[in-house]
């Protein structure tokens, strides 16, 4: 299963109205077994073999039969999407577009089928509303609760869905939120596959990251590699997160800016490691050592040779000073 499906959602409502002008809009849906003898998952099988008739006017005849049989047909057409050609794939995706503009409960189908017991349909589904979240057809569901069963795709037992999953979600501005609570998830695929995902969503999503930090429940650990992997784009959230009157936030964007080692952060973080509290202390004095700059040298000094100071502090420091200047000894 590629992005096809997803992609050719992306006309089917040009198409449709275009049928509706013409006077051939798709009939009302059929009622199961109207569209000639069996089921309706036997009746698909053999309408999606016409999706390869190089005759264009077969082919639509059998996508807007498929339409007629209702939602039932959703089933049958994800589950043998995992065996489609291409150009069966192109169909079938635009078959449910249709079908979202016919009845406007595809969504909730589509969602009842991340539950299927075959990965290929569980797969299909997850592309089906990728597909449908470009086309901002998502409808009355909206982008929060698919987002949110997406990210839940993220511990699938197999390969295909987690992958399906993985590619689809950047595209979820709603994400966001579920993803930061599955990186808390450590004993499945969804830590690292989340953290991968927001690091991907970039710099406009930083804010959040750092927001979220407020919150004690989450990993903070994690949001602090996370963003410290965004690299650059980041540093503006970072260091409005290092004013932040909550000091887990001041530590973990502290300690996101000494991996990015962006100049900009070197004033914050000597400001840090002179008046903040001890937690911030050693952590400024650890992210100076990676800035690497000799202005951080007489903040580092002062503070690696303070009676007062604790001794994680003064380690840190001396750490620092050896980083910036190679050969120095305690």
């Amino acid at each position: 299963m590629t992005l096809t499906c997803a992609a050719a959602l992306v006309c089917w409502k040009p198409q449709v109205e275009r049928m509706a002008h013409a006077g051939d809009a798709p009939a009302a849906p059929a009622r199961q077994g109207a569209q000639g003898s069996g089921t309706v998952e036997g009746q698909v099988k053999e309408l999606i073999k016409q999706f390869d008739n190089r005759d264009k006017h077969e082919a639509t005849f059998a996508e807007m039969s498929i339409c007629n049989l209702g939602l039932a047909a959703i089933p049958a057409l994800l589950a043998a999407s995992g065996t489609a050609t291409k150009s069966q794939l192109s169909h079938i995706g635009r078959v449910i577009g249709i079908m979202n503009f016919m009845y406007g409960a595809t969504v909730p189908a589509l969602m009842d089928e991340l539950n299927d017991p075959n990965p290929a349909a569980r797969r299909a589904a997850i592309f089906m509303l990728g597909g449908l979240r470009v086309n901002k057809a998502l409808g009355k569901t909206g982008e929060a609760p698919v987002a949110s069963a997406l990210v839940g795709m993220l511990n699938d037992e197999d390969e295909g869905p987690r992958g399906a999953a993985f590619r689809i979600l950047p595209g979820f501005g709603a994400a966001v939120g579920p993803l930061i609570g599955a990186l808390g998830d450590r004993d499945g695929h969804a830590h690292a596959l989340a953290s991968s995902i927001l690091i991907r969503m970039g710099a406009p999503i930083a804010p959040q990251l750092v927001s979220a930090m407020e919150d004690h429940r989450t990993d903070t650990e994690s949001l602090m590699n996370v963003l410290g992997e965004m690299g650059k784009p980041a540093v503006p959230a970072l260091l409005a997160g290092l004013k932040n009157p909550d000091l887990v936030v001041q530590i973990g964007c502290a300690g996101a800016l000494g991996t990015i080692g962006d100049e900009r952060a070197l004033n914050p973080l000597i400001g840090a490691l002179r008046s903040g509290k001890l937690p911030l202390r050693r952590v400024s004095a650890e992210a100076l050592g990676n800035l690497g700059s000799k202005r951080a040298l007489p903040a580092l000094m002062e503070a690696a040779a303070r009676h007062d100071e604790e001794d994680s502090v003064k380690e840190a420091a001396n750490d620092a000073i050896r980083e910036i200047r190679p050969g120095r000894t305690r």
